[in-house]
């Protein structure tokens, strides 16, 4: 009995080795391994007919920031073609990838997520980009995937966020929940309302390591900067979700949004929670107030 069970995890164990090993993530609905490489000089050309011209971009700026790939236009001869599908499931895509790599997508989504595929399956070796010959096929199990960054009560620089968005799009993640107020900090400048800054910017000490350490903690992104980037930080798959939550104006602009008295100190809180009070008196300038933003 102990033989044979010896036998049978061996044999699982020889089965699992050799069985095949996708390189993409998450890995896709189909994925079928052929023999040998296709193998390249350091750059890719590529046939761009079929692609807009901010959907070039995308892909190009990628490929050098993830895999540090030079991409260059070559409609004459490409290593890589583009073919659009038609009557195909929402975000559907595949790569074959033979004597020339071919990508075939429903949506600039889909395009965008087989390029990041292809620059998962690359390896760089000697100067020259090498890929397993395969073929690919993929299409999102959900169409919403997403993560959260609070940026209010853990600042964050745009540098940093710009980076988080990269990485959630090399993982395919197509939605963004950008936690940008709350009222231990507002993070985001609106010109018209300069206190939201001013003030809920800022705050002297912060929770650290169970309240047992502070530290001051004080930043916002100018309105110029992060307008221009949401823009350009999609990526062509990448949707934000900026989150303004009203309650972190309480104590800013207490006398436009509420009824109660005005409190006796205006900052932004040194803790952590949600804290409940009265909010948002049904004034027309409330909601001009909302508009704003």
């Amino acid at each position: 009995m102990i033989k044979f069970s010896f036998a049978l995890t061996f044999g699982l164990f020889a089965l699992y080795s050799t069985a095949q090993v996708c390189p993409i993530l998450p890995t896709p609905a189909v994925y079928k391994q052929g023999n040998g490489m296709f193998v390249c000089s350091g750059q890719l050309l590529i046939d761009p007919s079929e692609l807009t011209p901010n959907l070039k971009t995308a892909l190009t700026d990628y490929a050098l920031w993830a895999n540090s790939i030079r991409v260059s236009p070559f409609v004459q001869n490409p290593m890589v073609q583009f073919k659009k599908l038609t009557n195909v499931k929402q975000d559907s895509y595949s790569i074959n990838i033979a004597d020339r790599i071919t990508i075939s997508y429903s949506s600039e989504a889909s395009c965008f997520y087989a390029w990041v595929s292809l620059l998962q399956l690359s390896t760089q070796q000697d100067g020259q980009l090498q890929f397993p010959k395969c073929f690919v096929k993929d299409y999102p199990t959900f169409q919403w995937r997403g993560l959260h960054l609070d940026v209010s009560r853990h600042f964050f620089t745009v540098n940093e966020v710009k980076r988080f968005i990269d990485l959630m799009a090399y993982y395919k993640f197509n939605t963004l929940h950008w936690h940008l107020t709350d009222d231990q900090g507002w993070r985001i400048e609106i010109k018209k309302y300069p206190l939201l800054t001013a003030l809920g910017a800022w705050r002297d000490s912060t929770v650290e390591n169970h309240y047992s350490t502070k530290r001051a903690m004080a930043a916002f992104i100018p309105k110029k900067k992060s307008k221009k980037w949401c823009i350009t930080r999609r990526k062509g798959s990448l949707m934000l979700f900026p989150k303004l939550k009203c309650r972190a104006t309480q104590e800013l602009h207490w006398p436009l949004t509420h009824n109660t008295p005005v409190p006796a100190k205006h900052k932004a809180s040194k803790v952590f929670g949600a804290f409940l009070m009265t909010f948002f008196a049904p004034k027309k300038k409330v909601f001009c107030f909302c508009k704003t933003f």
